[in-house]
């Protein structure tokens, strides 16, 4: 039966993007636009199906994160936007009576705590978010990726965004202040850019600089 429906939907497309394709200049895009969304809709069943496979419950109970036991409550419904579109995620909730918080372990595995965006959707917001306003960012994710985001969804995701990374650095800033984390040491210059920096060099500062890059490299 799923494969009936596949290839109905297959042949819907090719008719409609068939249709496109006479309408003058703009037919061929138009062909690309209805192909790309009707691929992409079957496509965004898959993630579901994937997730459906382990829905989270880890137990009657698991640690709340703050000293405490949270106790299972029920499944519940979650609504995540990817780069597929629009999946639902059915995920085991557990509730702390001692902090009368809830939350779903399997949320935080799946890098969506607190956030109704993928991982994947949420590095292509902010391409686009760093881009310009976030009026066009929500634009040019609906023109290049079929997704469709609102200006405060896109504005929201992409300072959540900023703001985690923000957090990442202090984290390791302070790591690296204690020694408890050794940084990684910087890239080597490249060899063609090594050449143009010594040329440059030679040219209009009299070699100075180049020939100290030669004595540090050894050569």
């Amino acid at each position: 039966m799923l494969a009936g429906e596949r290839a109905g939907e297959i042949t819907r497309l090719a008719a409609e993007a068939a249709r496109s394709l006479g309408c003058g200049d703009a037919g061929l895009q138009a062909a690309e636009t209805v192909i790309r969304a009707g691929m992409l809709r079957p496509g965004a069943g898959v993630p579901g199906e994937l997730l459906s496979a382990d829905r989270g419950h880890r137990g009657p109970a698991v640690a709340c994160g703050n000293g405490h036991h949270a106790v299972f409550v029920s499944y519940r419904d979650k609504v995540i936007d990817t780069v597929l579109g629009p999946v639902t995620l059915n995920r085991a909730w557990y509730r702390c009576p001692a902090c009368k918080h809830g939350f779903a372990p399997r949320d935080a595995e799946l890098g969506v705590a607190g956030t109704s965006l993928s991982p994947g959707l949420t590095a292509m917001n902010g391409k686009a978010a760093a881009a310009g306003p976030f009026a066009g960012a929500a634009s040019m994710l609906e023109d290049l990726a079929g997704v469709r985001l609102t200006v405060k969804h896109t504005e929201r995701a992409a300072e959540a965004s900023g703001a985690a990374h923000a957090t990442q650095i202090r984290e390791h800033s302070a790591l690296i202040a204690a020694r408890k984390l050794v940084p990684m040491p910087p890239r080597p210059v490249p060899d063609m850019l090594y050449s143009v920096m010594i040329a440059r060099d030679e040219q209009h500062c009299g070699g100075a600089a180049a020939r100290w890059l030669r004595a540090v490299d050894g050569c």
